[in-house]
């Protein structure tokens, strides 16, 4: 038997247990870092829709003037984001709300130190003109009454008792 073709294959166990490793270290950054990615995105679209509702919010209860800023506040100072584009056409406000997330694998390659995330979202000041005109919140039924243009009726759930009610307009 010769025993130096055998010699010459020394270290070839080192070599596939190096590159399995690798490997398997590339699925572990992935995972890390994508569920970090994945993560700031939900806090994302979090920081868009609270902005978006509250611009929306301020439209419908408050000074319209200030949607912009309030939207733009509540998707940055209350919920994170780095940036928050606000967008107001008519009774929508339309947030996008960014920031860069860092990366903990991946950063070794150059360039990806950072992945920008970004979420959007919309939403209206309005009044639902179908079930009855049901608003899905609740307010005081004087407000109600002194708007104009929000559906020809409306619920009264007083107690366990649910009511349709007609609203009378006054021309």
């Amino acid at each position: 038997m010769n025993w130096a073709v055998c010699r010459n294959e020394d270290g070839q166990v080192l070599i596939q247990v190096t590159l399995a490793l690798l490997v398997l270290l590339l699925f572990v950054g992935l995972a890390v870092d994508g569920g970090h990615v994945y993560d700031e995105r939900r806090r994302m679209q979090n920081a868009a829709d609270a902005g978006a509702l509250a611009g929306a919010r301020e439209i419908c209860f408050g000074v319209p003037a200030n949607a912009e800023d309030n939207a733009r506040w509540y998707a940055i100072q209350e919920n994170g984001a780095q940036e928050a584009e606000v967008i107001i056409d008519g009774y929508k406000v339309h947030v996008v709300a960014s920031e860069g997330a860092d990366t903990y694998f991946i950063r070794l390659i150059p360039g990806l130190e950072k992945v920008d995330v970004s979420a959007e979202a919309e939403a209206m000041c309005g009044c639902a003109d179908s079930g009855c005109g049901f608003w899905p919140v609740a307010i005081k039924e004087q407000e109600w009454l002194d708007r104009e243009g929000c559906g020809e009726s409306f619920l009264i759930w007083d107690d366990q008792d649910v009511k349709c009610w007609k609203k009378e307009w006054s021309e």
